[in-house]
């Protein structure tokens, strides 16, 4: 009877409030149970956008085996029927598959071409069918693709389809409406760079996380460097993760040609530790070319060895060093001109510091009290160093 009761409370709860909820989380999914309740509460989660689901597939074919001798399989039908409902409602899906067609069996045309964010996780390497899986998503905003497979038949497969790409489309534009791409990669390698590649023209963020560099790993192109080649005209904002040897040659191929909108770099390598052997056949990484100066760099604290939890400093690239940085070469290309020439922003710096004096003098004999308030909340972050210089 409590058990009943609990239904009907769970029932009445999604009945009165399930307008109010947007996104819907079915992962991790060790049983049928949570899905077959769903089937009873799908129609009344009207207002659904986001969708995340694991293999579900795999959990509802135990429990068809488990009920092979039953009559019915009412139950597991209606919660198969209930996530497609859901999946076909959304702009926003995160999928678990064991093959990239299952996205598109389970995901209709015209729910494809609605879509604006995808996150998948592949667990073999048979995404032969990626780029027309894609083309087949021109509204697409944001896009993750996690490759998980093992490394060498992974980069084969993955390199047949960029053959098969540039043989068949012409080169053609893929995702134009893309803004955001965030790639995970067994091994580094120039194959997952030309993935990426493929969306430049459009990406105004880009993440790239490596998970391991290991020696054995066949590349595809060895004569190549796995180093960025195209341009990212608009591309904003740039993060390498991951296996640190493995970020070695996308970090000093981040030029000023190549990336010349770029604000903000993230170097944040899983562990940090002094860099290992490279791979006898790999092809050396470019020269660090970068002169412009870029706004902020978020790298692992000045010291070491650090672990992947410690914390991570985000700094104002025009500020003057000085302590020895844990990256120097990092350091170089992307902050200004070394200390010592600095007379530009102590230029800038007196003017702002005037300006701030005859606005607070005007703005306290004119009793403007607005004013005087919204400088000091533009002063906070400088307020809070000067309370930590005097502690």
């Amino acid at each position: 009877m409590k058990q009943l009761c609990d239904e009907r409370f769970r029932f009445d709860y999604a009945h009165r409030l399930g307008r109010f909820f947007v996104s819907l989380d079915l992962t991790p999914g060790s049983t049928t149970d949570g899905y077959i309740h769903l089937a009873a509460a799908a129609s009344l989660l009207p207002n659904i956008a986001r969708v995340k689901v694991a293999d579900y597939e795999q959990v509802l074919a135990l429990a068809e085996h488990h009920y092979r001798h039953s009559h019915s399989t009412y139950a597991i039908d209606s919660a198969k029927a209930a996530v497609a409902r859901l999946l076909n409602s959304a702009v926003d899906v995160s999928m678990v598959v064991g093959k990239l067609d299952q996205v598109s069996e389970r995901l209709s045309s015209t729910a494809l071409s609605r879509l604006e964010r995808l996150s998948v996780q592949v667990t073999t390497d048979s995404f032969a069918g990626l780029i027309p899986f894609l083309v087949s998503m021109p509204n697409l905003q944001f896009l993750e693709l996690r490759l998980t497979g093992d490394a060498n038949g992974t980069e084969v497969a993955l390199n047949a389809l960029l053959d098969k790409y540039f043989e068949e489309y012409d080169e053609a534009p893929v995702l134009p409406s893309l803004r955001s791409l965030k790639l995970e990669y067994p091994d580094i390698s120039n194959t997952i760079i030309c993935l990426a590649e493929l969306f430049s023209s459009t990406l105004k963020n880009l993440e790239l996380h490596i998970r391991a560099y290991q020696q054995d790993f066949q590349v595809a192109e060895p004569e190549d460097a796995a180093s960025f080649m195209a341009v990212f005209p608009v591309l904003t904002d740039l993060t390498l993760t991951g296996d640190i040897d493995a970020l070695v040659a996308p970090r000093a191929s981040v030029s000023d040609d190549l990336f010349p909108a770029l604000r903000h770099l993230s170097h944040l390598p899983s562990v940090v530790k002094r860099y290992g052997d490279r791979r006898p056949d790999e092809a050396k990484p470019p020269r660090l070319r970068r002169t412009k100066t870029i706004d902020s760099l978020s790298l692992y604290n000045l010291g070491g060895p650090l672990q992947q939890c410690d914390p991570v400093v985000t700094m104002p690239t025009n500020a003057v060093l000085t302590a020895p940085p844990l990256y120097p070469n990092l350091l170089m290309y992307a902050t200004a001109s070394r200390p010592g020439k600095h007379s530009f922003h102590e230029r800038d710096l007196g003017t702002s510091l005037e300006f701030l004096r005859d606005w607070e003098a005007r703005a306290k004999a004119q009793g403007d009290t607005a004013t005087l308030f919204r400088m000091a909340s533009a002063l906070t972050r400088v307020e809070l160093e000067r309370i930590a210089h005097k502690a």
